[in-house]
């Protein structure tokens, strides 16, 4: 296989057919040339292909603070009133998908293009404004970023979530091709992606499921084969 494709599936708030769904995009544009990969709790196997599951390393807690905390422990604190498993994108990199580039994408993008061009042996990843990188999409290859994620993670607040934090740890650059939807396509003119877009990722609302958006055929595509967005 050419790369690893990693997501990861924890908590409530994204249903299993997104994991599909993201698949399904990814083999319409690299049919079989790369491994899939979800990071989720036992609970998931039961829904997903054995061969995709990655248990998460970490345990979870629950909490109703604002933002997602990361104790000094093995444990995640994640919002109980946002529910989002971000976090568990740590375990992207945790060297266990062997030593060939890792794409590790969020479940909520739109894949448009061939991905081998995304892969880096650096973190990278797309920026969402100025300076601030987004967690949507990873790249890099395990053994060369010099990182990987401690067992304790320093107790503090990020408001920008996990993707504050490995950028501050790896240094990570800006990776091109992957637009922000609200930032850099939905004031563009029939909110049509630049050209050139492999990735298109939706941080916050609107997501690929809003309703408005489902008249345009470059995300409505992403739904073929896939009837319902509620259940698989």
């Amino acid at each position: 296989m050419d790369f690893t494709l990693a997501t990861a599936c924890v908590g409530d708030k994204w249903d299993p057919v997104w994991v599909y769904r993201l698949y399904n995009m990814a083999q319409a544009v690299n049919k079989d040339q790369f491994d899939f990969k979800v990071i989720c709790e036992p609970e998931k196997a039961e829904i997903l292909p054995e061969e995709w599951i990655v248990p998460l390393s970490r345990d979870i807690v629950w909490t109703s603070d604002h933002h997602s905390k990361v104790p000094d422990s093995s444990k995640l604190i994640l919002n109980v009133d946002k529910p989002q498993g971000c976090w568990a994108k740590l375990d992207f990199f945790i060297d266990q998908f062997g030593s060939s580039p890792v794409l590790g994408l969020d479940l909520d993008v739109v894949i448009l293009e061939d991905l081998r061009p995304l892969l880096r042996e650096e973190v990278h990843m797309p920026e969402d404004a100025p300076g601030h990188l987004n967690g949507s999409v990873y790249s890099f290859t395990p053994g060369k970023t010099g990182w990987k994620p401690p067992a304790k993670i320093p107790y503090r607040t990020y408001p920008r979530g996990e993707q504050e934090y490995v950028q501050n740890c790896t240094g990570a650059k800006p990776l091109t091709d992957c637009y922000s939807f609200k930032n850099n396509v939905a004031s563009r003119p029939g909110k049509e992606p630049p050209p050139g877009a492999r990735i298109v990722f939706f941080h916050g609302r609107p997501t690929p499921a809003t309703d408005n958006l489902q008249q345009f055929h470059w995300i409505s595509r992403t739904w073929k084969g896939l009837d319902r967005v509620e259940r698989i």
